[in-house]
């Protein structure tokens, strides 16, 4: 059972980073495949009368990639269903057309070296993992096609068909092995990625260490110092004198270096787990969503006058009174760093538009029963009224390394993403240019009977809506 979650859970994370590297390139896949599709059926009546054709299967995949050209279109809401739609549209478009069209053309050239084309453009959009899957489902439908459109004529497949799967061999095991080599080159850059970052905040922490230290030291002594300073000006003693403001700032400096040197330590370690390609194997435990919110307000380092911007009422404060709060599967420490995220993110843009609040609010769903007017997700929402993302790029914040600020990384939103999903949960994103965003955090609200998962599990719920 575990191998099987297991392999489940790699085929899940590949059709997921698949979908993401292929997502800058749907609009040119959608209009190669218009043209090809529309443009080879006229090309072939012209030259290639003797072959099978089938137009309104061509019209099919013609119409399939229309909206997947204008996908920066979609509604919103829609945009959850969009890496089951690029899928549909990858596996109907290229390995049941293509292996359909072969065994009605079995003794084709020119099909025959069109199926090895949708080879490599198969392997160029997809992982390992899913060029198998979408391989597999492809040509069992277009032979399930294939047997439909030749009941009672011939129900066994062409000798010619066979031959050419034969001879597809070699070029698949090729493909194969360039799919390994590509995936390893890849978690080699990442895990080079990662040492240096680690080696980076390796280097930073020794000297912050020293300054904690040396801060620790500083409150020992500065009292002696402080009290010796002012008997030597009572005393009449030459002494440079100073300030008020300048004793002040003095008697303050230890506190103000283990503060620096803390904060400084809170944002190295929220970089690191960034960079975490998936959450650790960590036991999910029954996590408050208000204690979540609570610790990392506490723990999160804020500049002066910047914890003043955020509006959360702690239900720790109401005494039972309007007490929002719901639990969920999570780990505390891991939800603290997406609420770190969301704070940088969200301070950031107040800063750079020079004004704006963050509002966080809790709001617990209801089991839905026979009334489905009831919400059926615990949420939180996470809102700042500063700038706003314009609408055509929401869907790309939550992506791998997209960011739109000149010093941005694209990892932490991705990070938030990929977390909360591990949770069994989801986050989305509404906004309006020149007003909002906000950021929904939400739940399924849990059933009597569920049970306490060991990562890696995903449960991907629903997209929600402001």
């Amino acid at each position: 059972m575990n191998s099987f979650r297991a392999l489940v859970n790699k085929i899940n994370d590949g059709l997921h980073w698949s979908y993401k590297e292929s997502e800058p390139y749907f609009v040119t896949f959608g209009v190669a495949v218009l043209v090809g599709v529309i443009g080879f059926y006229f090309l072939n009546q012209g030259f290639n009368n003797d072959l099978y054709e089938d137009f309104p299967l061509r019209c099919i995949s013609a119409a399939l990639v229309v909206p997947l050209i204008f996908n920066k279109y979609w509604p919103h809401s829609w945009g959850r269903f969009l890496i089951w739609y690029w899928y549909l549209v990858l596996l109907f478009t290229l390995p049941f057309f293509f292996s359909f069209m072969i065994l009605m053309n079995p003794s084709s050239t020119v099909w025959q070296i069109n199926g090895m084309v949708c080879l490599i453009v198969l392997v160029l959009f997809v992982d390992l993992w899913s060029f198998l899957l979408l391989l597999t489902l492809g040509v069992s439908s277009g032979v399930f096609y294939y047997q439909l459109k030749k009941v009672g004529v011939e129900n066994s497949l062409p000798t010619a068909f066979r031959q050419a799967l034969y001879s597809y061999l070699g070029p698949i095991i090729y493909i194969i092995l360039f799919s390994r080599k590509k995936e390893k080159i890849q978690q080699h850059k990442i895990h080079s990625m990662k040492m240096i970052a680690e080696f980076i905040a390796h280097e930073l922490r020794t000297p912050l260490s020293a300054m904690t230290v040396a801060s620790q030291n500083l409150t020992k002594l500065m009292p002696a110092y402080c009290d010796a300073y002012k008997k030597a000006k009572e005393a009449k003693i030459p002494v440079t004198t100073l300030s008020l403001f300048q004793e002040k700032n003095l008697a303050e400096l230890p506190l103000v270096m283990e503060n620096v040197s803390r904060n400084a330590n809170t944002m190295i370690s929220m970089l690191l787990i960034n960079l975490k390609e998936n959450a650790e194997s960590r036991k999910l435990d029954s996590v408050s969503m208000a204690a979540c919110v609570r610790d990392a307000l506490d723990a999160y380092p804020f500049a002066p006058g910047e914890r003043a911007l955020v509006n959360w009422q702690d239900p720790e404060l109401t005494h039972g009174k309007d007490a929002l709060d719901f639990i969920f599967n999570g780990h505390i420490e891991l939800t603290k760093h997406v609420l770190f995220n969301l704070l940088k993110n969200a301070l950031h843009e107040i800063a750079s538009a020079g004004r704006g609040e963050i509002f966080i609010t809790i709001e617990p769903g209801q089991k839905a029963g026979n009334d489905m007017h009831k919400r059926k997700f615990n949420r939180l929402l996470f809102k700042d009224t500063a700038s706003g993302i314009a609408q055509d790029k929401v869907r790309d914040v939550f992506n791998r390394f997209y960011t739109n600020k000149a010093h941005g990384t694209g990892i932490g939103l991705a990070f938030c993403k990929s977390t909360i999903n591990e949770f069994g949960g989801d986050i989305t994103c509404t906004s309006k240019l020149g007003e909002h965003a906000t950021f929904i955090i939400s739940f399924p609200i849990p059933l009597a009977e569920d049970r306490v998962y060991e990562l890696p599990f995903r449960v991907q719920t629903p997209s929600l809506g402001s």
